[in-house]
Formats: structure tokens, sequence, C-alpha cells
């Protein structure tokens, strides 16, 4: 190598060198400037006690940091903590559990194949568990095989008394389904079933991080009782028992004040129910979805629409069923195939799932 040559190259390492360290130094230095992550966890009462009194005597405005203002921050910082556990909420009347976010959705139920059935609750209402009722009759009328339970709604939660009475559907008579357990309390409020199993196929449950409260409680009841494939994502581990003191005439502070126990004395709380595939529907497109399947069928949201090409059959019959497709593109107008259409892709994967299952003629022990 000449000198010339080797002496650019020597330049180059150098410089790439000495850019690497500097990144690394700023990256360090940056770094040092952050607050030490969950640092107040590691501070003992005195040490707690020791930073408020610093601040309150030698902050910049320490005026500002009076009684009231110290208290509100506790306040703040503790709902903080608490998450979803606990938050300040506006007083409303009482009101049967349908909200603006529940967007109007209602109970839904379809044979999606000759084997495979859909079934969505929503609000648990004694309408819903009828309709449960007479839907679980009619599939397994139809010989359906697999029961596909969809408790993706995003809806406000529902009364557990209407949630066991769903779970009962699908339990055997006299089991515990679930308990509601305060603190300290030796005697937990039991929800036992009450009549016999109305089905007896496969189960599978969609969950995700909408699953209202309600509906965690009723996936991890029926898999408790019925083991089942669970597809989805990870709940939000909000199962609990919420009640609300009133503050002022407009504020309430709500509270969790019961665990949601299963059978084994396991809690739901913040550790939620966790699918064993993991899929996602984005949750705009899943909403959209069940409102339009109300009214069209899911059938089109989940089996893949390919547009039309040529092929043998299309040449012995002397067609092309591209012409359509290319005369249109070739004349600047849109097509139904120019935009992706909305596909559930959690159901899909049921489906994909339960088609390869049952070509690898797998038994229901293997599929779980």
């Amino acid at each position: 190598m000449r000198p010339t040559a080797r002496r650019r190259l020597n330049n180059r390492l150098l410089a790439a060198t000495l850019a690497f360290f500097g990144w690394v130094t700023a990256s360090q230095s940056q770094a040092n400037e952050k607050p030490i992550a969950n640092s107040i966890n590691t501070l003992t009462q005195n040490e707690l006690q020791e930073a408020f009194r610093t601040l309150s005597q030698h902050y910049i405005d320490k005026q500002s940091l009076n009684y009231e203002e110290l208290n509100k921050a506790a306040l703040d910082g503790l709902l903080h903590r608490l998450s979803f556990g606990a938050s300040i909420v506006e007083r409303e009347p009482k009101q049967d559990h349908q909200a603006e976010d529940d967007q109007g959705l209602q109970f839904y139920q379809e044979i999606l194949t000759p084997e495979i059935a859909y079934l969505r609750p929503v609000h648990f209402t004694p309408d819903e568990i009828d309709s449960a009722r007479d839907a679980l009759k009619g599939f397994s009328a139809n010989e359906v095989k697999t029961l596909v339970i969809d408790f993706r709604a995003p809806v406000t939660n529902a009364e557990f008394a209407r949630v066991a009475a769903f779970i009962d559907l699908f339990s055997p008579a006299g089991q515990i389904l679930f308990k509601i357990a305060k603190p300290n309390d030796d005697k937990p409020q039991l929800f036992l079933s009450k009549s016999a199993p109305q089905w007896q196929g496969d189960l599978i449950l969609l969950v995700d991080a909408d699953t209202s409260p309600a509906a965690e409680t009723a996936a991890a009841a029926i898999n408790h009782v019925r083991p089942s494939l669970i597809v989805g994502e990870k709940t939000r581990g909000a199962a609990v028992q919420f009640e609300e003191v009133a503050l002022t005439p407009d504020t309430a502070l709500r509270f969790a004040s019961a665990h949601v126990l299963l059978p084994d004395d396991s809690t739901l709380f913040r550790s939620g129910v966790s699918p064993r595939i993991k899929t996602r529907t984005r949750p705009a497109a899943k909403r959209n979805i069940f409102q339009q399947s109300e009214e069209k069928g899911l059938s089109q949201f989940i089996l893949d629409r390919e547009r039309p090409r040529m092929n043998e059959a299309a040449l012995v019959s002397g067609i092309n069923p591209e012409l359509e497709f290319h005369l249109a593109k070739s004349a600047g107008e849109s097509t139904q195939w120019d935009k992706r259409p909305l596909q559930d892709t959690a159901l899909q994967s049921v489906i994909e799932f339960l088609k390869t299952a049952s070509f690898l003629n797998l038994t229901g022990e293997e599929k779980d």
C-alpha cells in the first residue's frame, strides 16, 4: 500500500475511533444527567422525609410548597403508581352498562365454517345469556366442533353476577366459578355454577388490551373450568371490584376494593390473562369490523380476497379475468382491489391454526 493511501486509511480509522468515543462519552453524559430509574423506590422513610424538608426549605419557589400543595402532589403520585387501581372520576347518575365507548355494539354469533362457530358477548345482560344459550344449542345441532368466544369488545364493565351466568354455560353444575374477596375478609363471596354445561366442544378464547374486567373474569374462569386455547394479547389485569367515595358534589374517588379470585385463589389483578398464541388486530380496525359484522357478517373480514388473475381455467374458457382491472387502471379509475380490506388478523390466526390442526389431524389435547 502506498504511503499516501496508508495515511488516508489511518486518518479515517482515527476519525472513526474519535467519533465512536465521542458518541460514547456523550451518551454517558446524557445518561448521567437523567434521574436514576426507580430511584424513589430505593429511599428509606427518613430519606424521603429529608427530601421533603430540603425542598420545602431551600427550593427556589418554596412558598408554593405549602401543605395543601404537598398533599395534592402526594395524592397525584399515589394515583399514578396505582394506575387503574384508583382514580378521581366524575360523579354521574347510575346508568345501564352501556356507554359512549361501547359504540352500540351488540351480542353477535355466527357459524363461520361448518366446523367453527363464533360468539361475541358484550354486556352479559340476561337477554345476552339467553341468546348465547340458544346459539350454543344451534351450534351443537349443526355439529360444530370448535367455538371461538371473542372477549375483545371495548365496552364498560358489567356486574359480576351477570358474568357468572355466562360462565355457567360452560361449567358443570356445583363448581366454584370465581370469588370476590376483600382484604382481611375470611368469607369471600362465591359464585357457583348452577346447571349442566351447554357446550361440549373445543373452546378458543380471544382477548386483548380492550377486554373489559368482566370479560377478563369470564375468560379466566372458563379457561380454569375448561382449559382453552387463548389467542390475542395480554389483558390489563383490571378484574377487580370497584367502589366509589364522594369527594365533592361532582367528583369521587374510585378504587379497587376487592379481588376477583379464581377457584385456586389466584388473582387477576395486574396479572391479567395471557394468550398462548400472541397476535394483534389494530384496535381501530377491530372496532370497525365489529360494527360492520352485525350487518355484513364476519367472513369477509377473515378470508383473504385475491384479485382475479389469468389461470388455466380462464384460458380454457377463453376469457381474461384481469381485463376489467387493467382497463380501469389504464383509465385512471379506482378499483375495489386498490385499498387493503379490513381484516381481523387475530381471528384469521385462529382460522389458520384450526385449518393446520385439521390438516395435521391433531387431537384436542395436542392442539392445547
